[in-house]
This record gives structure tokens, C-alpha cells and sequence, in this order.
């Protein structure tokens, strides 16, 4: 008789906990058979024959009264927890809510103000070259703000899409070949206005024997223009000196190249060291913050010297500046005079494909300056009709183009040519993630530049491919 109240309330229990659970209603409902089965059953037909029977029924019936009480006991204090433990859940839920939304309303609107600064530079400088009344600047002057404005939009662009990509699986390394001081000095040519503008003074190696490496050219520049910029916003006065070294490896003993950048800035707080490389981390993130920046620049360039294989570190103290190291595995290929640009060009034919008209002005421009024939196809369906024909060695490839896309065109050229007359194929497109970089590769493309170019990576990409061509090898 007393071991139909346990597994009725156990029953109970696991039919309230887990609402629709099989076990508690099958012992709810052999506990309510086993009740029926007792009510139904004449114990007065054996009480007379048994000693002391009301007494033994009476023990009975306390004894499951209080074993009902402690089960209904624990329940409750059981759900009492349960609801203290989802009440703090709860308020945790809405705390963490509170601080991202605060954070996300922080970093909206230092990314706006990050964006809009160098958009704001690039639209008066162009509405001043429009005015032709405009006398107390010179077209110098513009021009320099309008590369200083481009810089920096571009290089904030660019953090902010490599941060999402931060951890990828697929992230891919695309190697060139180059001499190790030259993202040194495209960094310091391109960071010169903002410069000009300091106190500050920009030095870059001057060693006459310069080695050419192999390594992904775009990452590793991508990663000094970030130090560069973060040396300039907390440096006030006094040099920024670049410069790069060979070291061997203690632990594995391979070649490294090894970048520094030293400013002689404000420096790095020791409790805040750790926290540098961590996206969106500012030193100070009120409006009255004296330097600029989203907090992505570090966080970005840590995460590619990751994936190069290589990594950043730093020497610094509060008010004594600072020193970056980016160490990386490379692959030395020959010493000389670097090669900025091709030593052949006659010989080689250009085709662009860009539907946008101001792109293929200015990478017809470039190409022209570079001393390269070239012609220009406006979608991916003309690029296919204009290879066909032979007439072109290498194809800059847009992506997202009407009527036909870079993808689909690369997969028919390939599909169509003789295997031994194909053309280099490079992505030159805005689209640069990694999966947009893999769907090139798949594709058939040869390599991947990504916007905005210049007219030395144009260069550097043609010249690293050039004897891939079999009408040039």
C-alpha cells in the first residue's frame, strides 16, 4: 500500500518538469490502478481475523501521509530554486542585452565618424577643384588631400571587412614575389600627407641590396599600413622609424623576416597590453578621446599574421613609445635591385573588364602609364567574344557585372581555348572575402587583386605572372 504514492508523485513530478513525458504517465498511471485495485478489494472481510488491524491501517496511512508531505516539500523547494536560478538568468539575458546595445551604439557611431571624416575630406576637396574661384589652395595641395582622404577610408574599409573574416577556415594566402623592403616603402609613400601634417617625421630602410621574398604581398601591406596609422594617431612629436630584418627561428629555426615599426608615441599601459589585439578595443572610446580609430587596426593585423603563419608582438612603456614586431615565414627567392616594374611591356596585350566607365579609366590609365597595350570589355559576355580571338595575353576579371559575371566568363574561357594558348586571368574586383576569393580560384582564375588597386600592384601582378604565358616563355 505505501509504494503506490511514491511512484504516483515521482509520476507527478516528471509530468509537471517535462509536461508531456511517457515515464510519469505510466506511473501515474499504474499508481492510480493500484489504487483502484486496493479501494476495490473488501478489507473488512479480513480485519475481524487480523490483531490490531485498525491500528496497522492507521500506521499505514501516516506514514504515506508524511512520505506525500516530504515529496511535495522537495517539489516545492525544488521549483523554488529553479525559478531563482531563471530569474537571475534573466537578469543576466538583460544585462548582457544592455551592454551590446550600448556597445553596438558605441561602435555605430565611432564607425560613422571614422567613415564620414575621410568622406567628408574627399567631397570638399573635389568641390574645391570644381571651384575654379577657389585660390588659397593649390591643385597640389587637393590632390595630396584627396590621396590622404582616399588612404584612409580605404584603410578602414578594409578593417572593417577583415574583421568579419577573422577565424575563417578558408582563408587563403596569395603569394608574389617581391623585393622585403618594398610594403615598407608603398606604406610610407602612401601615409606621407598625414605625415606632413604632424610634427612627425617617417623614415624607411635605404639599404642598396634589397631581397626579393615570397609571401602574400597584399596582407603584409595591409598589416603595416595599420601599425603605420596607429604609430601616427599616438605620437605627437618625434620620429616613426620602419625598417625589417632576417632572423632565424629559436624554435623551428626557419627564415623569418621580421618587420618593426617604432614610434616614440605615448605608449602602452601595462594592464592594457593584453587587451591591444582584441577587435574594437580603444584606449579611450569617449567623444573627447584625442586619437581617432574604431579599435580594428591591431585586431586586424594580428589576425593576419596569423594566418601568414607568423605573429605580432610589442615593446612598450607608458610615455615611452613603442616598437611593433610582425614576424612572418618567407621564402627568399634572389638578391639584386628590386624590380618595380616590368623590364618588358610591348610584347604583352591587356584586356580589362569592368562595366563601371570610371574604373576602366583609371586602370586604362594605369595600364597606359605602365606602357601596355590594352582594350576594354564592358561585361563578362564580351570578355569571352574578345578572347576568343587570341589577341590577349592577360584579363583583369571584374566580378559583379550585368548581363554576364566574371565567374561565369572565366569558366567558358577556359571551357573554350586550347589548354596551351589561355590567358593569365586575375580577379580585380571590390568582392573580397574569402569565399569570393575561393569562387575565383575555382573558377579558373590565376591570382586576385582587390580594390582599390594601384599602379604599382597592376605592375607587380603582371610581372609576377608573365612568364606563365606560353607565348611569352
Amino acid at each position: 500500500e505505501q509504494l503506490f504514492f511514491i511512484p504516483l508523485m515521482v509520476g507527478i513530478i516528471l509530468i509537471y518538469d517535462l509536461r508531456k513525458d511517457r515515464i510519469g504517465q505510466i506511473l501515474v498511471l499504474l499508481s492510480a490502478s493500484v489504487w483502484i485495485a486496493l479501494s476495490l478489494t473488501d478489507y473488512s472481510l479480513a480485519a475481524p481475523a487480523i490483531p490490531h488491524a485498525e491500528s496497522v491501517v492507521r500506521e499505514i496511512f501516516t506514514l504515506n501521509l508524511l512520505i506525500c508531505l516530504l515529496i511535495i516539500v522537495s517539489i516545492a523547494f525544488y521549483y523554488s530554486r529553479l525559478a531563482q536560478v531563471q530569474q537571475l538568468e534573466i537578469i543576466n539575458a538583460k544585462d548582457h542585452a544592455e551592454k551590446a546595445s550600448l556597445a553596438k551604439s558605441e561602435f555605430l557611431s565611432v564607425i560613422s565618424h571614422e567613415l564620414k571624416t575621410p568622406l567628408h575630406g574627399l567631397l570638399n576637396y573635389i568641390e574645391m577643384l570644381r571651384d575654379s574661384s577657389v585660390e588659397s589652395i593649390s591643385e597640389g595641395e587637393i590632390v595630396e588631400g584627396l590621396a590622404e582622404s582616399g588612404n584612409s577610408l580605404s584603410l578602414m574599409v578594409n578593417n572593417l571587412l577583415l574583421v568579419t573574416e577573422q577565424g575563417s577556415a578558408n582563408a587563403t594566402l596569395t603569394y608574389s614575389e617581391f623585393a622585403a623592403c618594398r610594403p615598407l616603402q608603398e606604406v610610407a609613400s602612401r601615409m606621407q600627407e598625414r605625415v606632413r601634417q604632424t610634427d612627425l617625421t617617417l623614415s624607411v630602410p635605404t639599404k642598396t641590396e634589397q631581397t626579393i621574398i615570397q609571401a602574400d604581398y597584399q596582407k603584409l601591406e595591409q598589416i603595416l599600413m595599420n601599425l603605420v596609422d596607429n604609430a601616427i594617431k599616438f605620437s605627437q612629436k618625434g620620429s616613426i622609424i620602419l625598417d625589417y630584418e632576417f632572423i632565424t627561428s629559436s624554435e623551428s629555426g626557419e627564415k623569418l623576416l621580421r618587420y618593426s615599426v617604432e614610434d616614440q608615441g605615448i605608449g602602452i599601459k601595462e594592464n592594457i597590453k593584453s587587451q591591444i589585439f582584441l577587435p574594437f578595443f580603444m584606449h579611450d572610446s569617449s567623444s573627447k578621446r584625442r586619437t581617432g580609430g574604431a579599435g580594428l587596426g591591431l585586431a586586424v593585423s594580428a589576425g593576419l599574421a596569423k594566418q601568414m603563419g607568423g605573429i605580432i608582438t610589442v615593446n612598450s612603456e607608458e610615455f615611452a613609445g613603442s616598437i611593433f614586431y610582425v614576424e612572418i615565414p618567407v621564402t627568399i627567392m634572389e638578391k639584386g635591385i628590386s624590380r618595380m616594374e616590368p623590364a618588358q611591356t610591348k610584347e604583352l596585350t591587356v584586356l580589362l573588364v569592368d562595366d563601371h566607365p570610371v574604373n576602366q579609366k583609371v586602370a586604362s590609365t594605369m595600364l597606359k602609364k605602365l606602357g601596355y597595350e590594352y582594350g576594354i570589355a564592358a561585361n563578362g559576355e564580351e570578355a569571352v567574344t574578345a578572347t576568343v580571338s587570341g589577341k590577349y595575353h592577360l584579363i583583369f576579371m571584374d566580378i559583379q557585372m550585368p548581363v554576364m559575371d566574371g565567374i561565369e566568363a572565366t569558366r567558358q574561357i577556359r571551357a573554350s581555348m586550347d589548354p596551351n594558348l589561355q590567358p593569365v586571368i586575375i580577379a580585380l574586383t571590390a568582392n573580397t572575402t574569402e569565399s569570393d576569393k575561393n569562387a575565383c580560384f575555382e573558377a579558373g582564375m590565376n591570382d586576385f587583386l582587390a580594390k582599390p588597386i594601384t599602379k604599382s600592384a597592376i605592375g607587380q601582378a603582371i610581372d609576377k605572372w608573365r612568364n606563365e604565358i606560353p607565348e611569352l616563355s
